[in-house]
């Protein structure tokens, strides 16, 4: 006989996280602590929630355009966005949580549309130009910083 079916989604607790006022485009989990969550939205803001609670921590603005991806840094001090106002922009992820560093696209009309952080402060950016950009950019020595 066949195995049995996996069980349902449904039969699992669920936070639902509300705050966004338009579609999401992307979410990643913190890797310290674990129960942090950063979210992106075509509303032009990033929001920083509590999985655990469900609690909306942050709202995080400063894109002129929708926020197409996010991801935390690989020890969690920073965050980084990506958007289609084509900039790359790196926030803190705690204290006043303020945006730190702009980095734009040097071509025209190079929106970004995925982004990540590798160890080692390699930061990707893809978009819509069939490139990959790669910028450095270290996290602190000090994870108080």
């Amino acid at each position: 006989p066949p195995p049995p079916p996996p069980p349902l989604l449904e039969q699992y607790s669920c936070h639902v996280l509300r705050g966004h006022a338009d579609a999401v485009w992307g979410c990643d989990v913190s890797p310290n602590p674990a129960s942090l969550v950063l979210s992106c939205s075509q509303d032009k803001t990033l929001r920083l929630w509590d999985s655990a609670s469900g609690q909306q921590l942050a709202a995080l603005r400063g894109h002129t355009a929708s926020v197409t991806a996010c991801c935390f840094s690989p020890r969690g001090q920073l965050l980084l966005s990506c958007s289609s106002d084509q900039s790359l922009r790196v926030w803190q992820a705690d204290g006043d949580r303020a945006c730190v560093a702009v980095l734009q696209s040097q071509q025209n009309n190079t929106y970004y549309t995925m982004c990540c952080w590798c160890s080692g402060g390699a930061v990707f950016a893809a978009g819509q130009r069939s490139v990959i950009h790669v910028y450095h950019y270290p996290e602190p020595d000090n994870p108080s910083n």
